[in-house]
């Protein structure tokens, strides 16, 4: 029976794409309300490319550790070596047409850092309040488990 973390991390795991889509979807609409057409659709681009990134970097890690076999399934090693190349692609076509804002399509391309800010501060929340849940507000000590016996630790 798998232990309570490794329902957090899978849980965790299953929101991240869901965020990713609300920050991309909010940010969007948010500058196309302001008036920003041309930054917003920068924006949507380098979001696209950075969630499709994320997707197949995702798909690849997992067929790589449900494989059985010492290395790599061929399409996730094709995924992730087209990863960096359309990233790099979309950014350079972006910065040389000045088709769309350069900064917008870098905004764009955080959006999954945005979205695994999110999901940290929920697990974090999570963690505080399961302790607080657990008869007082009080965390282990910081040096906990370091390997060093008690009388050892100096703060």
């Amino acid at each position: 029976m798998p232990a309570a973390a490794e329902f957090r991390v899978d849980s965790a795991l299953s929101r991240l794409p869901r965020w990713m889509a609300g920050v991309s979807l909010t940010g969007g609409f948010l500058l196309l309300l302001s008036g920003r057409a041309r930054f917003a659709g920068g924006f949507a681009v380098g979001a696209l490319v950075a969630v499709l990134a994320y997707w197949w970097l995702y798909r690849a890690l997992a067929a790589a550790l449900d494989s059985g076999e010492g290395r790599m399934p061929g399409r996730a090693m094709a995924e992730l070596a087209l990863r960096y190349p359309l990233m790099f692609g979309v950014v350079a076509v972006v910065r040389w047409t000045g088709w769309l804002p350069f900064t917008a399509v870098i905004a764009g391309l955080l959006v999954p850092l945005a979205g695994a800010l999110i999901e940290c501060a929920i697990l974090a929340a999570g963690i505080l309040g399961a302790y607080k849940k657990e008869g007082g507000a009080q965390l282990p000590p910081p040096y906990e488990g370091c390997g060093l016996p008690p009388g050892q630790i100096q703060s």
